[in-house]
């Protein structure tokens, strides 16, 4: 069995509403507007309060690091089983609303979800949107 993870930069970071907390981005750090070294993370807080930024919409990583966005990063997660046959990996959601996604299991880190502390439920959909989970999770409300 191997395993691989697949970047895709799918837009640019200029509208607010395209970002939020999670979400893979590669920033430029303010030391490095003039090179344009780019950092890859995960949203912690977006600090650019209005709708659109011409240069990319603020945000603070999960990592403390603060900068533009300048990329938007999907990651696709596979892995390749005996056979040749490829599943998507499973990952781990919150679903109280704050869109929360972890790779490893755990419990809802966001102080403003109503599922704070709550467990992070299993999920392995391809597209992202989590829907049978979601389905399950408000039919079992």
């Amino acid at each position: 069995m191997s395993c691989f993870v697949r970047y895709t930069i799918t837009m640019n970071g200029q509208n607010r509403d395209d970002i939020y907390s999670g979400l893979g981005v590669d920033i430029i750090l303010k030391k490095d507007q003039g090179s344009g070294t780019l950092t890859r993370g995960q949203v912690q807080d977006i600090l650019t309060s209005s709708s659109f930024h011409s240069r990319g919409i603020k945000v603070r990583l999960t990592s403390g690091e603060v900068g533009r966005v300048a990329h938007i990063v999907e990651q696709e997660k596979q892995v390749i089983v005996e056979g040749g046959e490829s599943k998507n990996m499973p990952h781990y959601i919150c679903t109280g609303g704050c869109e929360g996604v972890s790779d490893t299991p755990g419990v809802c880190q966001a102080d403003d979800c109503r599922k704070h502390q709550h467990s992070l439920q299993e999920c392995s959909c391809a597209d992202d949107k989590h829907t049978e989970v979601m389905a399950a999770d408000e039919s079992a409300a």
